[in-house]
């Protein structure tokens, strides 16, 4: 079955039995289905730009009763499928009457679609606006991203963004946080006192390692601890800063696998002659940190 399953996917071969298999595949997959969800994801990872509207269109099937009847988690659905088969305007329609509501994944829906390489155009303001909608409602993540929309033009409103997703304890709001401190820190040398830089730079530490610890994702895991590679390779340069910067350097490339956390891993690591264990990273960690 799952072989005539793919060619229908594939467009090779059409059949009511091969369609109802992929509706009910869709169907268990949402309502949490171990299998399904690891067939379906299987699916999707092949890029397959047919494969990906097979199961938009199942998604349609399966919802538009239930959406125009009111469940808003119905609607959700239907509007993330009408954007993946292209139609913006429906898509638009479902979820903007659902953020409307105070829906704040359709909000950050809409964000994502108008982010670049967003399913409706590029639009800084729409995406700041469906942002900070989701920000102002409480959101974690989407406190995190208004961070960083406003790093590079507004300090200080990116640092109060940084601080919202911070105290949830959200990856990137830390990372970003952190960040913020460290620059403060960089830029005080010379007009502030010794404390004062020392203070920053524990709160800047305090930030990366939050982020690592309390990181769910793989991604986020890395960049927090890119961070602290690049914090302990800078901050006071030593062989015991050295190696918890190539600590950290190797657990980053270990969440990314970024060939640039691996050549600085390995650069810090030849400069002091380290001993590692990356085979055995609890040694490895206690070894460094008690």
């Amino acid at each position: 079955m799952m072989d005539r399953f793919w060619d229908f996917l594939l467009g090779k071969k059409a059949g009511k039995k091969e369609y109802h298999e992929l509706v009910k595949t869709v169907r268990r997959s949402d309502a949490g289905k171990k299998q399904a969800r690891e067939q379906l994801k299987s699916m999707m990872e092949s890029d397959d730009p047919e494969v990906l509207n097979q199961i938009a269109e199942a998604r349609i099937r399966l919802y538009s009763q239930a959406a125009y009847e009111g469940d808003e988690q119905a609607q959700y659905r239907v509007g993330l499928s009408q954007a993946k088969l292209g139609n913006k305007e429906v898509s638009l329609e479902w979820l903007t009457g659902l953020a409307k509501k105070g829906d704040v994944k359709a909000m950050k829906a809409i964000a994502r679609g108008y982010a670049q390489n967003g399913i409706y155009g590029y639009s800084r303001e729409e995406y700041r606006h469906w942002t900070q909608k989701a920000a102002e409602a409480g959101d974690a993540q989407a406190q995190a991203d208004l961070g960083l929309f406003y790093a590079a033009k507004n300090e200080k409103l990116s640092r109060y963004w940084y601080q919202k997703s911070a105290k949830q304890n959200w990856p990137a709001g830390c990372v970003g946080l952190g960040k913020a401190y460290y620059n403060e820190a960089l830029l005080s040398f010379g007009k502030q006192e010794d404390g004062r830089r020392e203070a920053l730079m524990q709160k800047a530490e305090q930030y990366f390692l939050l982020a690592a610890n309390g990181a769910a994702k793989n991604r986020d895991f890395a960049a927090a601890c890119h961070e602290l590679g690049v914090f302990y390779e800078t901050t006071a340069p030593g062989e015991e800063t050295a190696k918890r910067a190539a600590y950290f350097y190797y657990q980053a490339w270990s969440g990314g696998k970024q060939n640039e956390d691996r050549e600085a891993f390995e650069r810090i690591r030849d400069k002091y002659g380290l001993k590692v264990h990356t085979e055995d990273p609890e040694k490895w960690e206690h070894e460094i940190f008690g």
